[in-house]
């Protein structure tokens, strides 16, 4: 397995700016990546599934895979890099999340992604997951209940 690293997001600007540098990506899409307010990856990585990748947005977990024919964008409510990964996702069904599925065009159905491919998917996602914002009521609903 092949893991291309990218160090968890940080609040000060010296890291964001640093952040994506590690990915093979063009210079512009690195800028949308970086554009992006409360958005990170890890690493993507080779292996099981074909491509996949994790990272946080909005202060939630996401992991992004290719399987079968589709890419998958996943986003979880709670946990931490080490409970949300693709090491122990066979574990992961009991936790409630949101995801989006697409299918792959013919030309990428070998599930390999170079980097670019990965990101392109992953800001479709992003702009699902903010459209539906699927756990702004756990938010509201726990802020009212605390009252």
């Amino acid at each position: 397995m092949i893991v291309v690293p990218n160090p968890p997001a940080a609040a000060d600007d010296a890291t964001r700016l640093s952040e994506f540098g590690k990915f093979r990506i063009d210079d512009a899409l690195r800028q949308r990546l970086r554009a992006v307010e409360g958005f990170g990856c890890d690493e993507i990585e080779y292996g099981y599934p074909t491509t996949c990748a994790s990272g946080h947005i909005d202060g939630h977990r996401w992991l992004f895979g290719v399987m079968v024919g589709q890419w998958v964008f996943q986003v979880f409510p709670h946990g931490d890099p080490d409970e949300i990964n693709w090491n122990n996702y066979s574990q992961l069904g009991h936790l409630d999340g949101w995801y989006c599925a697409h299918d792959m065009d013919e030309a990428r159905q070998n599930g390999i992604l170079p980097h670019d491919a990965v990101f392109a998917c992953l800001l479709i996602g992003i702009a699902e997951f903010r459209a539906e914002r699927p756990f702004e009521s756990d938010v509201r609903e726990a802020i009212v209940s605390g009252l």
